[in-house]
């Protein structure tokens, strides 16, 4: 993985880490089951490279 994807990666995990209120409402649901990391790793784990950008690239 580049330098890049790394950096994207990381800053999103930060980022919903930070707003959890701008994860999905599919993945909130699981938040009571499973753990707030968890939750956000499958997230971030499922974006594809170009959606993973987009959200990258609108954030604050």
């Amino acid at each position: 993985m580049s330098d890049y994807g790394k950096k994207v990666i990381e800053s999103l995990f930060d980022y919903f880490l930070k707003h959890p209120e701008k994860i999905p409402d599919t993945y909130k649901e699981r938040i009571e089951e499973e753990s707030l990391y968890r939750v956000i790793s499958d997230y971030v784990a499922g974006m594809t490279d170009r959606y993973a950008e987009k959200i990258y690239q609108s954030l604050p």
